[in-house]
C-alpha cells in the first residue's frame, strides 16, 4: 500500500447522533469512499446518508433507523481489528 494511503487504516469510532442515530466521523474523502464500501461489500451495511463538505473538512456516514448504534458499532469494530491486525485495506470493487 503506497504510504500516501496508509492513514485509511486509521482507527474508526461510531457516535449517537441525536436527530440520525448510529454516525461515523472520517477524514476525508477517500476515507469515506473506502470505509462505505467496505460497509457495503463487506459487511452489507449501508448507511442512510452521507455528508461530504469538503469546505468545512466534514465527512460523515449517517446509519439512521437502518442500522442500531450497536450493529454499526459492532461492524467497526471487526474492521478496526481487520485494520490492526492484517495492516492491509480490504479489497473493495
Amino acid at each position: 500500500m503506497l504510504n500516501q494511503f496508509q492513514y485509511l487504516l486509521s482507527e474508526i469510532t461510531v457516535f449517537q447522533d441525536t436527530q440520525y442515530g448510529a454516525a461515523i466521523k472520517l477524514l476525508d474523502y477517500e476515507h469515506i469512499d473506502y470505509i462505505d464500501d467496505v460497509l457495503i461489500e463487506k459487511f452489507d451495511v449501508d448507511c442512510e446518508f452521507r455528508v461530504m463538505d469538503d469546505e468545512n473538512q466534514k465527512y460523515i456516514l449517517y446509519f439512521g433507523s437502518k442500522f442500531s448504534f450497536d450493529e454499526v458499532s459492532s461492524v467497526v469494530s471487526q474492521i478496526n481489528a481487520y485494520h490492526q491486525v492484517e495492516q492491509k485495506l480490504y479489497e473493495t470493487v
